[in-house]
């Protein structure tokens, strides 16, 4: 059973997972930015910047970490370091899975993605 309420350094560590995620197959959708959106608003945003106006500023927090290996690795693990226990690691990447398989063709870039998320939050 996943978590249904979370912290707001979790949410905006899920919100950036996500939008990773969008970055993973080299093709950004404007559908993918609402799909993070509708993915999260169950879990409510606490925070003097909403979703929106946070996830703007964590694109290019999250285009920056796709430059290099060492990059996105190390953003993977302070993603990790804020989601905090096992459950949220777990919802976060089910989440990234819906994320994933919402445009219907999910890519070996996509997977590749998925599998070093999951290594990074040792789950």
């Amino acid at each position: 059973m996943f978590p249904t309420k979370l912290t707001q350094p979790q949410r905006e560590g899920i919100l950036d997972l996500l939008l990773l995620g969008i970055y993973a197959d080299s093709t950004v959708r404007l559908a993918e930015n609402e799909r993070i959106h509708d993915l999260l608003s169950p879990f409510g945003w606490d925070s003097y910047q909403d979703a929106r106006e946070y996830s703007q500023t964590a694109t290019s927090r999250a285009r920056g970490a796709t430059e290099s290996d060492g990059n996105l690795t190390d953003f993977l693990a302070g993603i990790s370091s804020r989601l905090g226990d096992e459950g949220v690691k777990k919802l976060a990447l089910a989440l990234l899975a819906r994320l994933i398989e919402s445009d219907d063709a999910a890519t070996e870039s996509e997977a590749d993605f998925y599998q070093l998320a999951k290594t990074a939050f040792g789950v």
